[in-house]
């Protein structure tokens, strides 16, 4: 079914879509779905490039929510975005530790001297309720320049145990069969991420291509990804939705994360 049928607020762009949703249930047993769109109402930046200067729409964030899974969500009417760096937040999703609830993001925004993506994975705070900004953003996680061609996205985390964090992440652009899977470990939710290794990514051993923005379910061992079909990405291929499973180390991150099947 669609799930949000009736989206025409004002803020989005005529002929914009929206994309990137994340759902899930609070406190109060509302449904809630963070989702995006371009928008030049709620913010618009100027962009300097050695070839000249454009004007670009931001991506905004909004809320919707439904009292079941199944029912259409319907947007909340307000825009619910943040953008203190002087970038776009896109790819939310929510993390809950037990004790306080996070929006992870990534933020987007333009190089002016390199005409490449530079992206970082951030946190920040939020009501357990999912409606209500808290406290300061806070960067986990940055790119490793041209290494990553400038580009950390679609977050996710997992809490091993108290003080063992794991956030997943995927670096070089969607349509890139570099794109991949890595993961890096923190001691809390806003720490900062390190000690990086790769999940999953291009191989001959897997007909997969470019797999990235992966998931974890609560289950603490299923996720789920996106990957091409085809190397390359041409034109008359198509990224599919994959599961698969994995196993944490019985120790410390030294040992690494195993992948069982995808």
């Amino acid at each position: 079914m669609d799930a949000m049928p009736d989206v025409s607020p004002s803020w989005i762009d005529s002929g914009e879509g929206i994309w990137a949703p994340s759902v899930f249930k609070n406190d109060n047993g509302k449904y809630v779905i963070y989702y995006e769109s371009s928008s030049s109402v709620l913010l618009t930046s100027t962009i300097i490039l050695p070839g000249g200067i454009i004007t670009t729409n931001h991506l905004g964030l909004r809320i919707a929510i439904a009292d079941y899974a199944q029912e259409p969500f319907e947007d909340t009417s307000r825009p619910f975005t943040r953008n203190d760096a002087g970038g776009c937040i896109i790819d939310p999703v929510q993390f809950d530790d037990g004790k306080q609830c996070w929006m992870l993001y990534h933020l987007y925004r333009w190089s002016s001297y390199r005409r490449v993506q530079a992206d970082s994975n951030s946190n920040l705070e939020v009501s357990r309720d999912g409606f209500t900004l808290q406290g300061n953003p806070k960067t986990i996680l940055n790119h490793n320049g041209n290494a990553d061609d400038g580009v950390v996205e679609g977050p996710a985390m997992w809490k091993r145990k108290p003080g063992s964090y794991v956030l997943f992440f995927s670096t070089h652009c969607y349509s890139s069969d570099r794109y991949d899977i890595q993961y890096a470990w923190g001691i809390a939710p806003d720490a900062n991420f390190g000690h990086r290794k790769t999940l999953a990514a291009s191989g001959p051993s897997q007909p997969i291509y470019g797999p990235g923005h992966m998931d974890i379910a609560s289950d603490g061992t299923t996720i789920s990804f996106h990957g091409g079909e085809r190397p390359g990405n041409p034109k008359d291929t198509m990224r599919r939705m994959y599961i698969g499973r994995i196993k944490f180390p019985e120790r410390d991150y030294t040992e690494g994360i195993n992948v069982i099947n995808y």
